[in-house]
């Protein structure tokens, strides 16, 4: 659910140049130089400082440039520019209010709210460089700061070197399918938390090895306390809603919450997946040995043991026919397919549930696949999401999150109840001219079914009928990516 940007290092990778002491090493916030003010050849230098650090970061991380770097210089403008070109051929407009229609039916953004201009203020307020994995080719922006433009050069020749090595769009899988990059949004940003939080931890260890804080050799995942450190500013730099720069209200400060948290992910939980990855046998080919056989879930990412044990989700989907036969009325029409994932499903609950409500945000934990899909009738949609878990206990505790949220949310509505052998089943609004809200688990699956007019004749058996009678499941396709350098 929700389209996490598939760019390998877009410029809010500045939010996240935090190392230990405290310090802020890379502040975009300031007033651009360009390079006639800064003195002929800016470029030229730029482009030779690109260089220098792309041999560096062989003896820094263990893999090695396999060939020269395509590498381009542009201003503020054209890298936006550049940049928001990118981002309209990888999500189409219509997809874009897709992502908007539901965000609003799941009461995560308000109707008023314009998606499309919030994440691109977000992606191009304050770039700072980006590498185009469909074209090879790594922008840098003409800022004069070196100390700055270093530590993003260290980033983003990274994923060059990654893309050189594992071929990153083959690691990310393919467009289409259940498990592809349009359907299985949480697979993709599994997937972009490993390249990311790789490359985060190059750019740590690249920098303090700079400043002597590091000797030749060593990661800051080798200092306990130092790697502990830098996970808890980040940490704290997410939750502080992107306020980094006194006195300014950045776009990211401005987003919805769960925007805030759904790009911030990749590097902070990146960095914790790639942590434990090399930990677990104290080598970068544990790492290396990730992009061969890369993770499904974000559930995985959030859990390392669970991929390291290769504990898999599974792949669901719901025939859309009988539901739009089902719904009332005529002229439904299916417009959104998704996999919601466990962190956003932790988001979501966070987002209607206090903390310290009866029901805990780890709800989301047992979480083992889900598929959500939007119907959509002049402009009215219904939200249905059949998700299943790791036990009926932990399905029972989500479905009573589900049922906890739903009354906050239609505090008025009154419910119907009834349980059986096997699960219960709790609905809002049966009241003709009303909007249904329904939760029913079955063992260790829950049916969430949100929005649905209720006529006078409404069939509830009907849709429930067909919603679990359309179900399908079955286990993830291996994805084929980029075999490693001899």
């Amino acid at each position: 659910m929700f389209a996490s940007p598939k760019l390998a290092g877009t410029g809010h990778l500045v939010w996240f140049a935090v190392v230990v002491a405290g310090l802020v090493v890379s502040s975009p916030a300031r007033a651009q130089t360009s390079p006639e003010a800064a003195g002929g050849g800016l470029s030229e230098r730029l482009l030779e400082e690109a260089d220098a650090i792309s041999q560096r970061l062989g003896s820094v991380r263990g893999l090695k440039p396999l060939g020269p770097i395509t590498k381009g210089v542009k201003d503020r403008t054209q890298l936006r520019e550049s940049l928001i070109a990118k981002i309209a051929v990888e999500y189409p407009k219509e997809e874009i209010l897709a992502e908007q229609a539901m965000m609003v039916r799941l009461g995560l953004m308000r109707p008023d709210q314009d998606l499309e201009s919030i994440v691109l203020d977000v992606l191009t307020e304050e770039i700072a460089g980006y590498y185009d994995t469909d074209v090879g080719e790594l922008y840098l922006i003409d800022d004069p700061d070196m100390a700055a433009q270093r530590m993003t050069m260290a980033h983003e020749l990274f994923h060059a070197i990654q893309d050189q090595h594992y071929h990153l769009n083959s690691v990310q899988g393919p467009k289409t399918g259940l498990a592809g990059t349009k359907l299985n949004p949480d697979r993709v940003t599994a997937r972009a938390s490993l390249i990311e939080g790789d490359a985060v931890v190059v750019m740590l260890d690249f920098t303090l090895a700079e400043q002597g804080v590091l000797p030749p050799g060593q990661s800051v995942l080798d200092q306990p306390a130092m790697a502990d450190m830098v996970l808890t500013q980040l940490d704290l730099l997410a939750t502080s809603s992107g306020a980094l720069f006194e006195g300014q209200e950045s776009a990211l400060e401005r987003a919805p919450r769960f925007i805030q948290m759904e790009l911030q992910f990749p590097y902070i939980a990146g960095l914790s997946f790639v942590r434990a990855v090399r930990e677990a046998n104290g080598s970068w080919a544990d790492v290396n040995a990730v992009y061969l056989d890369p993770p499904n879930s974000t559930e995985q990412i959030l859990h390392p043991e669970r991929y390291l044990d290769r504990d898999e989700p599974v792949l669901i989907d719901l025939d859309e026919a009988p539901i739009q036969a089902a719904l009332p009325g005529d002229g439904w029409e299916m417009f959104y397919a998704s996999v919601v994932g466990e962190y956003r499903t932790r988001l979501w609950l966070e987002e209607h549930l206090e903390e310290g409500s009866p029901i805990p945000i780890p709800a989301a934990a047992g979480w083992d696949g889900d598929r959500l899909k939007g119907f959509m009738r002049d402009g009215h949609v219904v939200a249905v999401q059949v998700s299943v878990w790791d036990s009926a206990a932990e399905a029972k505790q989500y479905a009573e999150a589900l049922v906890q949220m739903s009354r906050k949310r239609r505090p008025g509505s009154a419910p119907f109840e009834r349980s059986g052998a096997h699960g219960e089943l709790v609905g809002l609004g049966m009241i003709p001219g009303e909007e249904l809200t329904l939760v029913e688990r079955w063992g260790a699956w829950v049916l969430y079914i949100d929005g649905v007019p209720v006529p006078s004749d409404f069939d509830l058996g009907a849709l429930r009928s067909a919603v679990w009678q359309g179900r399908r499941a079955g286990p993830y396709p291996k994805t084929k990516t980029g075999s490693p350098s001899p």
